[in-house]
């Protein structure tokens, strides 16, 4: 029978003295078909935790981006030195420039993937481009680009793609990864920057199940309304969610809510947790 063990990288906690925690995501998802690493977080404390964890990041054949942030993405480079031979799996609008504001210079910043799309193709043995559902190896996808349906989840944001922050980045490049198993979706959420709840229905749209044994990662709730977190709370309950482990940008009060909505599948996210299963 086959398994598969994810194991948390880089987040913005660490409950072990022994792992270095920053701003970012990085998770190492290990199967009978091969490994990924789902992004990279904005350094090399990737590799620096995945020594102290034993993992050898030398199996990985393939790498996959959630979306052109520098604190998913901004490990990129190292990653390849390590694997020089894997395969770099991204939509296209991952190497948009993007900005925000700097409220304490009153003033742009980038916030974009700190390499250039010819950077990452001279160091990968291919880049694979998506904006449609992509299998990387058997039995997980890169969901592409999800549709923006709730009227209450908004997906935008500070979030430019010139230094005057007048041009919206909508941040299409958005998408997150489904690992099959025998009983639904085993769902690695990115930032989530289309929605948490958009992003459930997309999956079950495109992968016919309501049952998720895992979801874990980013949800981008850290400045959620009361009334948008409600609504959240409420569409989750329609879902069979078996382990739901948020954390990055989900924020302090989301988590809070989250806890006390679902106390027996609900545990923050952390540097060093680890989820198997038979799949």
């Amino acid at each position: 029978m086959a398994k598969v063990t994810v194991t948390a990288l880089v987040d913005n906690r660490s409950v072990d003295p022994r792992l270095k925690s920053e701003h970012g995501l990085s998770f190492r998802i290990e199967t009978d078909n091969g490994a990924i690493l789902w992004d990279t977080g904005q350094s090399e404390m990737f590799l620096e935790n995945a020594a102290v964890l034993g993992i050898s990041l030398r199996e990985t054949e393939h790498i996959a981006l959630s979306h052109g942030h520098y604190d998913h993405t901004g490990g990129l480079m190292k990653a390849l030195d390590e694997i020089p031979g894997a395969i770099v799996h991204a939509h296209p609008d991952v190497f948009i420039k993007r900005f925000g504001l700097d409220r304490s210079r009153n003033e742009a910043r980038s916030i974009g993937i700190p390499f250039d799309k010819t950077d990452i193709e001279a160091n990968c043995a291919r880049l694979s481009e998506n904006t449609g559902p992509q299998e990387i190896i058997p039995g997980v996808y890169l969901t592409g680009e999800i549709p923006r349906i709730t009227e209450f989840e908004d997906t935008g944001g500070a979030f430019f793609c010139d230094t005057g922050l007048s041009e919206p980045d909508l941040l299409f490049d958005d998408q997150s990864l489904v690992i099959e198993t025998d009983d639904g979706i085993a769902l690695l959420l990115g930032c989530c920057h289309s929605g948490l709840i958009n992003t459930l229905m997309h999956v079950e749209k495109n992968w016919g199940t309501r049952s998720f044994p895992l979801i874990a990662g980013g949800t981008h709730l850290v400045n959620a309304t009361g009334e948008r977190l409600r609504l959240t709370v409420d569409s989750l309950r329609k879902y069979r969610i078996g382990q739901f482990v948020p954390g990055h940008c989900t924020g302090e009060k989301a988590l809070d809510i989250f806890g006390e909505a679902f106390p027996e599948i609900h545990e923050t996210l952390a540097v060093g947790w680890i989820w198997s299963k038979q799949i």
